[in-house]
């Protein structure tokens, strides 16, 4: 499979809950993707896609052609970085085939979300560098 590399390209964005609202993000302004309703603390976002809803702490992105969507705090943290290179290949087919074949039950979704300390030291020991290189 090819990969690829997008250009940069500056785009707006507010995290919501922990900055203003900007006028592009009130509900109702039209737009090819909307703020449908701000509730408690759930943001609801209608987008070409369908419903996307935004929790405190996500940030929205205003894209350049002035589409809405939401993401985690983490997409701009992973931008530019190498793909992982899988040090344990034997391990990272017991992980997938446990994690992502779980039949349901009540803790499915803790262990779903578990962050496996493999995958960590791999983060660490590939991207540390990078991460040291453009703090300078």
């Amino acid at each position: 499979m090819p990969y690829f590399r997008k250009k940069p390209v500056v785009i707006e964005a507010f995290r919501f809950g922990h900055e203003t609202l900007p006028r592009w993000a009130e509900p109702g302004m039209p737009g090819p993707s909307y703020v449908e309703s701000i509730c408690d603390r759930i943001m609801t976002i209608h987008t070409l896609e369908g419903r996307h809803t935004a929790h405190l702490g996500d940030w929205i992105i205003r894209g350049v052609a002035g589409e809405l969507y939401p993401c985690k705090r983490t997409c701009f943290w992973l931008h530019n970085l190498p793909p992982l290179v899988p040090t344990h290949l034997e391990k990272l087919n017991i992980v997938h085939h446990r994690v992502h074949r779980m039949p349901p039950s009540p803790d499915r979704w803790k262990e779903r979300s578990r962050f496996f300390p493999g995958i960590a030291a791999a983060m660490a020991e590939q991207w540390g560098p990078l991460i040291g290189e453009s703090s300078k």
